[in-house]
């Protein structure tokens, strides 16, 4: 497979499905919104509704709940992770055509990445 065919499957479904996932949260908060859920959008800044959770069992809870902003929140973590599984399948792709430069350039990348969200994100937070 064309390596920028199989990154534009990558990045396609990863917006589909992300878009699909945010829509279904979006149909569920529109329809039975949660409990305790502000009136307005400026009651929902002033408390904090809906702020993210960092807690990866708290949040696949709330989508086994059915909870809407639980459901928005893992459909914008899978946005957040598309490009993350793009440099990943180009690392992939480089290293099936044994081009190890780009491999390890992939791959820096990714790490460059990871280190960003899950440790100076953390620290900032």
């Amino acid at each position: 497979m064309d390596l920028n065919a199989a990154i534009g499957k990558v990045l396609r479904y990863g917006v589909v499905l992300s878009s699909s996932v945010v829509a279904v949260g979006l149909a569920l908060l529109l329809l039975a919104p949660p409990v305790g859920a502000p009136g307005s959008l400026q009651g929902a800044l002033a408390t904090n509704f809906g702020r993210p959770t960092l807690n990866p069992a708290v949040l696949a809870a709330g989508v086994a709940a059915g909870n809407p902003v639980s459901v928005m929140q893992l459909g914008t973590l899978v946005l957040i992770a598309t490009p993350l599984a793009r440099v990943a399948a180009s690392a992939l792709l480089f290293l099936r055509d044994g081009d190890m430069l780009y491999v390890g350039i992939a791959v820096l990348v990714l790490a460059t990445l990871l280190v960003a969200i899950f440790v100076v994100g953390p620290i900032e937070g």
